[in-house]
């Protein structure tokens, strides 16, 4: 039997198989960035925090850019519109954090699968790498590109 198998672990109340960490293992706390090298290195395993991480990193991320979208939309509509200025960045950071939330929450649990199906351990700086994925291809996705046709 495989050495990756002998670790998995049969959670009888969820009726599915997960890779269960080392024994002594202690949860590094959010955001659990380590010197790559020069630091021990600190892995997630469990859905749950694999999850969470990348939630708080994605409405980290995804909070600061909207937060600074709606000051920019505040400061164009200062003169014209003062409430709408003052209500630009709370309203845009709210709508990007609703993003986030549920960006977050499919990106989450879908590389929880991912590394559990293959009894993998997840270093904490996949789900950051993840959140900046979604970030950028949410600004790709909000761009256009025109293109000149060339069929007549």
């Amino acid at each position: 039997m495989d050495v990756a198998l002998d670790n998995a672990e049969d959670d009888a109340n969820a009726g599915n198989i997960w890779f269960g960490p080392p024994d002594g293992y202690v949860e590094p706390s959010w955001p659990g960035f380590y010197l790559l090298g020069a630091e021990e290195a600190k892995y997630l395993y469990r859905p749950e925090q694999i999850w969470r991480f990348t939630l708080y990193d994605t409405l980290v991320l995804f909070g600061a850019v909207f937060f600074l979208a709606g000051c920019l939309c505040g400061a164009n509509f200062a003169r014209r519109h003062p409430r709408l200025a003052l209500a630009a960045p709370v309203v845009y950071s709210a709508v990007g954090m609703t993003l986030g939330f549920v960006s977050a929450t499919i990106v989450g649990y879908a590389l929880a699968a991912l590394y559990n199906a293959a009894f993998l351990r997840m270093s904490c700086w996949i789900p950051a790498i993840w959140s900046l994925v979604q970030l950028f291809v949410l600004i790709l996705a909000s761009t256009t590109i025109q293109t000149k046709s060339f069929m007549g």
